[in-house]
């Protein structure tokens, strides 16, 4: 078994995480990953809106595509089960190197971009 030194927790509602598992695809061809389902999901009681492009295949690729074959709806929601369960547990037992990773986005991340975009914006 692997240690686990790290953990990021993306709190995702399950209905995306399914949608996103199940629209991997496999290019039989060449071996390229892609992801079909286009997400748009509007935010509700002060969550944000979520937002996820597809991963779109090539025009070779298009008719050569296959799914993964544990890339069935009760598989996925057994591992999705298995890392709240057990993984996510285990690791936030653990202590301080645990992330909730949305509220660092939020408290960290986004500010910064905010004014590197204002800065951008105001110098072009």
């Amino acid at each position: 078994m692997t240690d686990i030194d790290l953990v990021v927790n993306l709190k995702l509602p399950e209905t995306v995480l399914v949608e996103k598992c199940l629209g991997r695809r496999i290019c039989s061809q060449c071996g390229k990953n892609f992801n079909v389902p286009n997400i748009n999901v509007k935010g509700e009681n002060g969550n944000p809106d979520i937002s996820m492009d597809p991963l779109l295949p090539t025009p070779q690729c298009v008719s050569k595509l296959i799914t993964h074959s544990d890339d069935a709806k009760a598989i996925v929601r057994e591992r999705l089960r298995a890392c709240y369960e057990k993984v996510l547990v285990e690791f936030r037992n653990k202590g301080a190197n645990h992330v909730e990773w949305a509220k660092a986005l939020k408290e960290h991340y986004v500010p910064g971009l905010r004014n590197c975009v204002f800065e951008i914006s105001t110098n072009a």
